[in-house]
């Protein structure tokens, strides 16, 4: 018989949160998205956050190719472009929450903690 010895280890309380567009469109909305996930650690929660592109960076970076190069742009350079408003967010909502003292990280292709690798444990991985 095989026996689980997890089973009686009670598990971390972990949360997923995203932030779309609007809810980091600039430094207030970002300060207060901060503020929001800073309470929900305090509980006891680990949480990850998920990031947009502020406000309509996408949507400005898109043009900006299309402006640029006159919709010539390939599609993998496309989204290496449109890439980047995510991976500012993550950026800033990163130094919003050591800038109020807690810690933080963001995980992005480019750095040595990806990929990131889950589990099994579905709801909790």
């Amino acid at each position: 018989m095989k026996v689980n010895k997890n089973k009686n280890k009670k598990k971390p309380n972990r949360l997923v949160v995203k932030f779309g567009g609007s809810s980091v469109a600039d430094g207030l909305s970002i300060a207060h998205a901060a503020e929001l996930v800073i309470k929900k650690a305090s509980q006891g929660v680990q949480i990850a956050v998920v990031v947009s592109a502020m406000g309509k960076t996408t949507d400005s970076l898109i043009d900006t190719a299309y402006e640029t190069c006159g919709k010539a742009v390939p599609d993998d350079e496309l989204d290496d472009i449109v890439a980047m408003g995510e991976r500012t967010s993550a950026r800033v909502f990163a130094a919003a929450l050591r800038a109020r003292r807690k810690e933080s990280r963001c995980i992005d292709p480019s750095g040595s903690d990806w990929p990131i690798i889950s589990d099994n444990d579905f709801l909790n991985a």
